[in-house]
């Protein structure tokens, strides 16, 4: 069977040994180690949890898209 291993589309390039480096998704933040990464995905996703508990949501999509 052939090599079908995807391009690097959705994660950066695996340029190191370190499994902490190894297909890390590519991200805003520009973070290329996953244990960097998800410290804010964690805070990212406790503070929109948050806006959706208090019925936050409808605004803050619309901060989101404008």
């Amino acid at each position: 069977m052939a090599d079908d291993t995807p391009p690097h589309g959705y994660t950066y390039p695996n340029t190191s040994d370190d499994p902490d480096q190894q297909d890390v998704l590519r991200n805003r933040f520009g973070y290329r180690t996953h244990s960097q990464l998800r410290i804010d995905e964690y805070r990212i996703t406790s503070e929109r949890l948050v806006e959706i508990e208090l019925g936050m949501a409808q605004r803050a999509a619309l901060t989101l898209t404008t």
